[in-house]
């Protein structure tokens, strides 16, 4: 399943690319895909009806990639450590109505 995301700080768009895809033992492994990086793979270690967490705690930052069902959204987040402080980026997406 591939998606993109496109934030904007600053007035500079930032494109992301990502992925999950089947793992060769049956789980699930999301990619990130940054410009200039290399793509980074994070397998599923929470898998649920209404949650989903991805782990690779070689990664640099973040460590984790978790998806929720929040009611009608979609919430989004990253965490890990970072600078020896654990931090936490947020995110809620709704669906825009037709």
């Amino acid at each position: 399943m591939p998606g993109i995301g496109r934030t904007t700080k600053a007035g500079k768009a930032r494109v992301e690319f990502m992925r999950i895809d089947e793992a060769a033992d049956g789980g699930l492994v999301f990619t990130a895909i940054l410009p200039g990086q290399p793509p980074t793979p994070f397998a599923a270690r929470t898998l649920a009806a209404d949650r989903v967490e991805f782990e690779n705690l070689d990664h640099d930052y973040p460590q984790r990639v978790i998806y929720a069902r929040c009611g009608a959204d979609l919430c989004a987040a990253i965490e890990g450590e970072q600078g020896g402080e654990i931090k936490r980026i947020d995110w809620r997406y709704s669906r825009v109505p037709d």
